[in-house]
């Protein structure tokens, strides 16, 4: 019987004890205002005109065009943790409803749990729904890279306010400026950009090919009017073709290929009514144009007294 006492006891002591632990760990957030709030200081550690400035930020911070909500409190180390500030700020979001409207799932909670005791201790973290970032050139990323660089810091010195500007701010720049992501490509517009991967690269090539090849049989003849305007003319007609598909299935090779097929046609042009072309043909053409000098005719003359006088002799 004693030992059943005992046994009571002890686990009543251990109880006490992990009680408060517990429920240190499962702090769950304010009632939800009827008004949504930008920003919420759940334990007022900031001084009216701080406030004030952090609640213009959090306003301004709506100019991404997602739901933001901006929320800070004081809490133990434990509470703190990643883990457990992590679980708060979904908690949060879930239970206040931050969204652009039922169902949309489109809201992001920026959470700064602040140790007051021990500054380093403290932590942000942010949640964000499936939709929030499909419009905005935001990304998940972007908002951690500027919590474990700056933010860090920040907390690091054991500023607070300090630390809610600089990631309110910071959010919103890369929010604003940052370019949203491009829709999505679909049906003949996926088929066309996935043809241009390999279309492209060969075309070049055989325009490449084409383009030296009339250039080597340019050089030997000399160019025709008429071949140039036709191989310009069909090489210009490609060009057109490849530009028009790039620019409707979105495909910067496309796009690509086309700006280089564009310059190797302006280099052939120029080579076909430039020198050496010219310079070569104009040359040729002037020396099959030449009359005989004086010289060469009296050396015929001669040769043919000489083959007369033959001729005669064997007679």
């Amino acid at each position: 019987m004693m030992r059943r006492v005992l046994a009571l006891l002890v686990l009543s002591i251990l109880a006490a004890g992990v009680a408060p632990v517990l429920a240190a760990g499962q702090e769950t957030p304010d009632e939800r205002p009827e008004n949504l709030p930008y920003f919420y200081d759940a334990a007022g550690m900031f001084p009216e005109d701080q406030r004030n400035t952090l609640a213009r930020d959090a306003q301004l911070l709506q100019s991404t065009g997602i739901p933001t909500l901006v929320y800070v409190r004081e809490a133990s180390a434990a509470q703190a943790a990643i883990e457990e500030s992590q679980d708060f700020a979904d908690q949060l979001r879930t239970d206040w409803g931050v969204e652009s409207e039922e169902g949309a799932d489109d809201g992001l909670v920026l959470l700064v749990s602040w140790v007051p005791n021990t500054p380093q201790a403290s932590t942000a973290v942010f949640s964000y729904g499936a939709a929030t970032f499909e419009n905005s050139g935001l990304t998940p990323e972007a908002i951690q890279e500027t919590i474990d660089t700056s933010v860090a810091s920040l907390i690091d010195q054991g500023k607070p306010f300090e630390t809610l500007v600089y990631l309110m701010r910071e959010t919103r720049y890369t929010g604003i400026y940052s370019p949203p992501p491009p829709p999505a490509i679909e049906g003949m517009a996926r088929t066309i950009h996935e043809s241009l991967d390999w279309v492209t690269p060969v075309a070049v090539i055989a325009v490449t090919l084409l383009l030296a090849s009339r250039s080597i049989a340019f050089w030997r003849t000399g160019p025709v009017s008429r071949e140039i305007w036709s191989v310009t003319g069909g090489v210009l007609a490609a060009v057109l073709v490849m530009w028009m598909a790039a620019v409707y299935a979105q495909s910067r090779t496309g796009v690509a290929g086309a700006l280089i097929i564009l310059a190797l046609l302006a280099l052939a042009c120029w080579l076909w009514t430039h020198t050496p072309f010219t310079t070569r043909h104009a040359t040729l053409a002037r020396r099959r144009s030449v009359p005989p000098t004086r010289r060469l005719m009296r050396q015929r003359h001669q040769l043919r007294q000489m083959f007369a006088r033959a001729t005669g002799a064997g007679r």
